[in-house]
């Protein structure tokens, strides 16, 4: 088994670069006209989120319409968040907000290759490799003196 392979830490670069790009695309954004009109936010994490309330006229309308409408009001804000340059690092998920009929939309960062659990397995192997290191290396010197002593 590979432990730590040329593309996976490509990869993990990659993930990092992009979230280094999401992030300074935010604080160049943040405050702006665009930016206030589509009331979004940010959290530490890196994710953009707004809510879209339903139109008083909308109030008859059933499930489907209202997610039909919904969509049709979103397209705009889809398109901002793609003209910042964003749409190749952040995916974008909906839900109704608990007890009304608004709509919590996120923009979150893609990350292909750094999750937690990778980050942890890593570090959990790297430990092992720090912790053992002593006994790997005494243990090539009993090969090497046995080599050399079968040699003449």
């Amino acid at each position: 088994m590979k432990l730590f392979r040329f593309r996976n830490l490509r990869n993990f670069l990659t993930d990092v670069k992009n979230y280094v790009i999401l992030r300074n695309v935010i604080r160049k954004n943040k405050g702006t006209a665009d930016w206030e009109r589509f009331n979004l936010r940010t959290d530490w994490v890196g994710r953009i989120y707004t809510v879209f309330n339903p139109n008083p006229a909308d109030a008859g309308d059933d499930k489907q319409m209202l997610d039909i409408k919904l969509g049709e009001r979103m397209i705009p804000c889809h398109k901002y968040v793609d003209g910042i340059g964003l749409s190749e690092v952040v995916g974008v998920s909906g839900e109704k907000i608990p007890d009304t009929d608004s709509y919590l939309i996120v923009y979150y960062p893609i990350f292909k290759y750094l999750s937690v659990w990778k980050a942890v397995l890593n570090s959990f192997y790297i430990i092992l490799i720090l912790i053992f290191r002593s006994e790997i290396v005494s243990a090539a010197n009993w090969v090497i003196t046995q080599i050399t002593s079968i040699i003449p």
